[in-house]
């Protein structure tokens, strides 16, 4: 519960670690990717596994639901992209990476038209439909990518503790956002698309301008890495 901090499901079926989190849309599901190779979707009001999909031959590292709640997306260690329908778990289509590199985070764009995945090459990519985007590398593993809600930037975050910024129709780098003293985890835009948050190994959660790269804030409390940060839907909250 979002207000009292009661625990209300525990979703129990994956063999091994939990990688990734995603909730549908319209909040009534929640799909998982898991060391165990697998992307399992649950029912959130009742905690039952729904499906269990199958098709990954190795750790499953990032996953999403398309805008629409229509299309499921993972990747992981496989060095593939997998777009599964999220009613029937049929595979709809697969891409490869096209390094041969692990895939290590991904976002669907707000329009549901992209979608856009870091990997362990440093690189930032977005695809669809045959076309590709790439855009200005980090100078190690891409650990968290995502959108502007405006679909204008895309931002990213990685092992070489930077945060970066760019201009989704461009590709042209706005910021390098330096600041944090070990890997950048997590990253996400305000609802507002005004500001970033990230999370990084050094415990902290930063906030940035979006607009101007200032950092506004430095979150502290943390014992131990910051594994991944969120807006509340409006914006209020970290």
């Amino acid at each position: 519960d979002a207000t009292t901090g009661e625990a209300l499901l525990t979703l129990v079926g994956h063999d091994d670690c939990v990688n990734s989190v995603a909730c549908s849309p319209d909040g009534r599901h929640v799909v998982s990717g898991g060391q165990d190779e697998t992307v399992r979707v649950w029912d959130a009001t009742t905690g039952e596994e729904i499906q269990a999909l199958e098709d990954h031959d190795f750790d499953v590292t990032a996953v999403a639901y398309s805008p629409d709640g229509r299309w499921i997306v993972s990747g992981g260690g496989d060095k593939a992209v997998m777009f599964w329908d999220a009613v029937t778990g049929e595979v709809l289509d697969r891409i490869e990476s096209f390094q041969g590199e692990l895939i290590t985070c991904l976002a669907y764009s707000p329009d549901g038209q992209y979608v856009a995945f870091g990997s362990s090459d440093e690189k930032v990519r977005a695809w669809a439909d045959g076309t590709l985007r790439i855009f200005p590398g980090h100078d190690s593993y891409v650990m968290s990518v995502g959108f502007s809600p405006d679909g204008r930037h895309i931002v990213s975050g990685s092992e070489d503790n930077t945060v970066r910024v760019c201009d989704f129709l461009t590709g042209a780098l706005l910021h390098a956002l330096e600041g944090h003293g070990d890997n950048v985890a997590s990253v996400a835009f305000s609802p507002d698309g005004q500001r970033i948050a990230s999370g990084s190994e050094d415990t902290s959660v930063r906030v940035w301008d979006a607009i101007t790269g200032e950092a506004l804030h430095t979150l502290e409390g943390h014992g131990d890495k910051v594994a991944s940060v969120v807006f509340s839907p409006d914006g209020r909250h970290i």
